[in-house]
């Protein structure tokens, strides 16, 4: 197999999107020209020629580049490939580094030096590589926001660099490169704070979930392949259409997603699958409004657990992409799982699931992304009396009839994912977006629904006897599927024994220090002391369920930033002293979360029942 395709097929299996992006003409102007085989680069704009290298000292031209780059540095963006060559003066140069961003707006490129390169080999020293290829200036700041969108960004020291003769070219692009950066830092911050504020209902929600003995959402996934898919969402343009839905549930298969489950029973329709994904109590107001007995629900982890408990119909469990309790939990029971991509959105989810079912058309209704005609939603939704207060007119654009709407970053958001997902399975389905309305998603066919129906819902289909022979299939086998599930979770509840032990012994070790710096203990113990806490931490830092699951709600919190043992005075005390206080602020909260688990852990296994207030 030719270097090229083996580089190509590895990309193929982590990111269809990204094979789609560099097989893609590039979204800015300009063509790459190549001189011979493996010769010199060109950028073609017009009648100019910008050469990506220097012709005659390429470490001249890096060592310029890189020249306000501190060695230091462990998040570099990198803004353009060129031969690949600026790889070995970063490996040589930034030891330190932890992530490598590259954004190359020209797919030429990068299959280039795909062509020549082993990609193992090319990135070996690299913790982390994060590649952004052939994306526009609009969804390039939104997917930095999700790459740099960890306590990393917050923790590290962060640089972008470009190649010169793309600071020229494209000088508004990477001037973007950089306020994305700065907005991720800022995005970062509040983030964080979501994060804390649900971790522990997230929790919650999990273990008291997992009681329920549902099929998985992989029993489904060869069920619907070649046949045609609808999600309704309850943006405003819905109002122009919903009334057709009536007459297509034997056309396609039906998912409500949203505030769209209540308008669709408002007006007796009946969705083939409706989906839950929101971890927040407020959502099982939605489901108060309908007659949940009537069609199968699918359910994330996190979604509020009353939710489940109270819903009366057939359930189907889905796994979320980054919920990594269960992907733990499943890999450990052995246990065969289909991940889905979170989103921005339900919406997003269920696009995403659709085509990893390999539907032969996906077509979207009432996904306005933006608030046509001041609304949010479409007449009939549960929270309309709510709509004027969710409105937020942040970004001025046009719709499809080129009308000026006002829409948000949420909003853009999920219109990022719409089309990133469209680029990466437009050759396998057909994507069609029959809003009627609301802004233009790339991508996809626009026509009104009565088209659609004519021209590409022509056949039948039993999907209710087919959802229903998929559900009896998928409760054969529950028994196996409980009894491996029980095993690793007894598993899990040993690690987290263990875990909560060694992070006690640091508590300790911590609080003894600390006593020491804030007294007049001598430099040699407390150094004494600050190497145990760390040999602890790394040994904790090491076991597994630390590493796949608990770290990512802990990210980077647990760091001593600074201690030279060599120094003496007041102001090396007070920044250990200060260090030592947030360590142990986030050890103690560390314990908490562990102790959480354990405790619901042992209610999953009913031997306690807790007393868990959520509001």
């Amino acid at each position: 197999m030719k270097l090229l395709e083996r580089n190509m097929k590895l990309i193929l299996e982590q990111s269809p999107e990204m094979v789609a992006a560099i097989q893609s003409s590039s979204l800015l102007e300009g063509r790459i020209v190549y001189e011979g085989e493996r010769s010199h680069v060109q950028l073609q704009l017009g009648e100019r020629c910008l050469f990506l290298h220097s012709l005659y000292n390429r470490e001249r031209e890096f060592k310029e580049m890189f020249r306000d780059v501190p060695e230091r540095v462990t998040r570099l963006i990198i803004f353009g490939l060129g031969d690949g060559e600026i790889l070995k003066y970063i490996k040589k140069k930034y030891l330190r580094l932890e992530h490598l961003v590259i954004i190359e707006p020209h797919g030429t490129v990068v299959e280039r030096f795909l062509k020549y390169n082993k990609l193992e080999e090319a990135f070996d020293c690299f913790k982390k590589v994060s590649f952004l290829v052939n994306y526009s200036q609009e969804t390039l700041v939104y997917e930095l926001n999700n790459i740099l969108n960890t306590a990393a960004t917050l923790e590290s020291y962060n640089s972008v660099v470009g190649l010169f003769a793309y600071q020229i070219a494209y000088g508004e692009y990477y001037r973007s490169i950089i306020q994305g950066a700065l907005r991720a830092l800022r995005f970062y911050r509040v983030n964080k704070a979501t994060k804390e504020t649900y971790r522990s209902l997230w929790l919650v929600n999990f273990w008291r979930n997992l009681r329920h003995a549902e099929v998985d959402l992989d029993m489904f996934k060869s069920v619907f392949a070649g046949r045609p898919a609808i999600v309704v969402s309850a943006g405003p343009s819905l109002n122009k259409n919903v009334a057709l839905l009536e007459h297509l549930r034997d056309k396609a298969l039906i998912i409500a997603v949203g505030s769209a489950m209540t308008i669709l029973e408002k007006r007796g329709i009946t969705p083939h699958f409706r989906i839950a994904v929101d971890a927040v109590k407020e959502n099982e107001l939605l489901f108060q409004t309908i007659d949940t007995k009537k069609c199968p629900l699918i359910y994330s982890d996190q979604v509020y657990y009353e939710t489940v408990d109270n819903y009366q119909g057939p359930k189907v469990h889905m796994t979320l992409s980054g919920i990594t309790k269960t992907s733990y939990l499943f890999e450990k029971a052995k246990w065969r799982f289909m991940e889905v991509r979170s989103g921005f959105s339900v919406a997003n989810v269920a696009f995403d699931m659709l085509l990893k079912f390999k539907c032969s058309t996906v077509i979207l209704m009432g996904q306005d992304l933006c608030y046509t005609e001041g609304r949010m939603h479409a007449h009939g939704s549960w929270d309309a009396e709510f709509d004027e207060k969710q409105v937020h007119n942040e970004v001025e654009t046009v719709n499809i009839f080129g009308e000026k709407v006002y829409t948000d970053r949420p909003f853009l958001g999920m219109k990022m994912l719409f089309e990133n997902l469209s680029k990466a399975y437009s050759s396998d389905v057909k994507l069609i977006n029959a809003t009627e309305g609301g802004l233009e998603i790339e991508g996809m066919l626009h026509k009104p629904l009565a088209e659609v129906e004519e021209q590409d819902l022509t056949a039948i289909y039993d999907f209710a006897g087919e959802i229903s022979k998929a559900l009896e299939m998928g409760k054969e086998n529950l028994a196996i599927k409980q009894v491996a599930l029980k095993e690793a979770v007894d598993g899990m509840h040993r690690a987290i024994a263990e875990l909560i032990e060694l992070n006690d012994r640091n508590r300790t070790d911590i609080d003894k220090t600390l006593r020491l710096v804030m007294g007049s203990g001598d430099n040699k113990k407390i150094a004494k002391g600050v190497e145990k806490i760390t040999k602890t931490f790394r040994v904790i830092n090491s076991k597994e369920l630390y590493q796949k699951v608990i770290s990512g709600e802990f990210e980077a919190q647990f760091k001593l930033r600074h201690f030279a043992s060599e120094k003496e005075g007041l102001e090396s005390r007070q920044t250990l002293q200060k260090d030592l206080g947030v360590f142990l602020e986030n050890t103690l909260e560390l314990q908490a979360y562990l102790c959480m688990m354990k405790d619901l852990i042992e209610e999953y296994r009913g031997e306690k029942t807790l007393d868990i207030i959520i509001e």
